[in-house]
């Protein structure tokens, strides 16, 4: 396989050790490559073709991938010019990043997996992102440290908020469309409404999905939403004064009775012992 190597010194910006740029594919010239620095690109537009590690995939808008050095791509789009960001970042800026995320962040998964992570996001979030790349490049030019320090900042969000869900499945090699839906599954207009929104989401059956689950994450899909829906019931009552019943509501569980029970199970206590006790 040719492929041609793209150097640091003409697509990082130094002393910053990134660069960012709002991409146009006619201005970009369309050949396998791979870097020696990382990057992460968010997808502007539909039905970008991905030429990856030999693989091909059509990525949907709002795509977020991860990009190491050794992996090897090519875009391309048959129909019409297609935009993207793309946030190219030195070893030493990842190496500082990776640090500030700890031991718990699955970094050598990350590293070494055949294919990079990738995952698609909501419309929001992919717009909130798309704000928070646009920004890097609104610091004052000269001020190299602070535009360093915002660039870490949207890196760690990035792994922090959109990545960290593939520390549960690193050696089990998960399908990308199971990942992305676990994903998803933790915005609250699909938890709250459950099984049919995660169902819809995967575009599988149900009992692909439910066979998926059990196979790649060792739980049920029921059991999926709940722990989901449950880890937000404790913040609530921690963090707001909303009634239990509000609360419960709030999670998508209409049946209390069945709130109670599911949420006595899982932390051993009473949701009202459980906010007296913190």
């Amino acid at each position: 396989m040719e492929y041609k190597v793209l150097e640091k010194k003409w697509h990082i910006s130094f002393p910053e050790g990134f660069k960012c740029r709002f991409i146009t594919s006619n201005t970009e010239n369309e050949v396998l490559h791979k870097h020696e620095y990382y990057e992460i690109f968010l997808t502007l537009s539909e039905g970008i073709t991905h030429h990856i590690n030999g693989q091909t995939e059509i990525l949907s808008k709002g795509t977020l991938t991860f990009i190491r050095p050794d992996d090897i791509h090519l875009y391309t789009h048959e129909d019409s010019p297609y935009t993207f960001i793309n946030l190219a970042f030195s070893t030493e800026l990842a190496d500082s990043v990776f640090t500030c995320l700890g031991d718990d962040f699955p970094t050598k998964y990350f590293l070494k997996e055949e294919m990079p992570p990738s995952v698609v996001l909501t419309e929001p979030d992919a717009c909130e992102l798309e704000k928070l790349l646009y920004e890097i490049n609104t610091v004052d030019f000269d001020n190299y440290m602070h535009k360093i320090l915002h660039c870490k900042m949207i890196l760690i969000i990035i792994f922090a908020k959109y990545f960290s869900h593939y520390i549960t499945n690193a050696q089990k090699h998960c399908p990308a469309w199971l990942e992305n839906v676990c994903h998803l599954m933790h915005h609250k207009e699909y938890f709250t409404e459950g099984i049919d929104a995660m169902v819809r989401l995967s575009g599988k059956s149900y009992e692909h999905l439910s066979r998926s689950m059990k196979k790649y994450k060792n739980t049920t899909t029921s059991e999926y939403i709940n722990s989901i829906r449950l880890n937000h019931a404790a913040n609530l009552l921690i963090y707001t004064n909303l009634s239990i019943t509000d609360v419960g509501l709030e999670c998508g569980y209409n049946n209390i009775s069945y709130f109670l029970t599911c949420f006595k199970k899982k932390y051993g206590l009473s949701p009202k012992k459980f906010r007296d006790s913190n």
